[in-house]
């Protein structure tokens, strides 16, 4: 296995989505499940923020979130100092080599963490080691063969091809969503629920946060790659960089991105 790395980088941007992100939108499919007293793990926990508010609503029952990204933490341990939660620990880990023996917790969540992963069946491997029988987790992952977005056209969809292809090169999945069920089965969960639901990036602040996320990853970020490997000239990149920021200027526009989300049981 090479060096795992989060493929969709730490710029401002991402890490300000990240800490938009809400335990009633984003993990609605899996709040339900979370009751006091509860041991849970949120891996792959970004800057904390639905840990926070995990920790709020299985209190006084342990919580830990671990990120690849330790950078990140320190945003999630201000805010729970903040609501005073004595709760809540936010460490740098590795998916799979989680901190914990053999059946401790009970509940494990991940929230667009999968598709990023290499071995995501070894990872969740890992998740079901560490739950108790009858435990719970809930994994939620962008499938990108769902996503809707306006205007549309030529360029938009050959920069989406190519977004695509620097994820794969890297070991990601954008497509991953459609697996979660399938791999699941293979790490030993079963009662396996199958949900769906959309982010949505539709006001003028969502659209310049997408578009200008996506113009820096093709146009700065993996400029340089994308041409070494003959996938695209850097006139075409700077064509679909421009294709965004034509999107991005249109009143009309919005990208909807599809989500599959799954609870199991082990």
């Amino acid at each position: 296995m090479s060096q795992e790395r989060y493929l969709g980088g730490y710029s401002p941007l991402i890490v300000q989505e990240m800490g938009r992100r809400s335990l009633d939108r984003e993990g609605r499919f899996f709040r339900d499940q979370l009751r006091p007293g509860m041991a849970v793990l949120d891996c792959g926990c970004g800057p904390g923020t639905m840990t926070v508010e995990i920790a709020e609503r299985v209190r006084p029952g342990p919580v830990t979130g671990i990120d690849i990204g330790g950078e990140q933490l320190a945003v999630g341990r201000e805010l729970a100092e903040q609501k005073g939660l004595d709760n809540l620990r936010l460490l740098e880990g590795n998916v799979y080599q989680l901190p914990f023996g053999d059946g401790e917790l009970d509940a494990v969540f991940a929230h667009a963490l999968l598709y990023h992963v290499q071995e995501p069946t070894r990872a969740l491997r890992e998740m079901y080691r560490v739950l108790k029988p009858g435990g719970v987790i809930g994994v939620r992952d962008l499938d990108h063969g769902g996503d809707l977005y306006q205007p549309d056209g030529p360029e938009l969809a050959a920069a989406w091809v190519l977004i695509e292809r620097v994820f794969g090169h890297n070991g990601g999945n954008v497509r991953f969503g459609r697996t979660q069920a399938k791999r699941l089965r293979q790490a030993g969960f079963h009662q396996i629920q199958v949900t769906a639901s959309y982010d949505l990036f539709a006001t003028p602040t969502e659209r310049d946060a997408w578009a200008g996320y996506w113009i820096d990853f093709l146009g700065r970020r993996y400029r340089d790659l994308i041409t070494a490997q003959g996938w695209a000239s850097a006139e075409e990149i700077d064509r679909y960089c421009a294709a965004l920021r034509a999107w991005n200027a249109d009143a009309d526009a919005f990208f909807a991105r599809a989500r599959c989300e799954c609870v199991a049981w082990r």
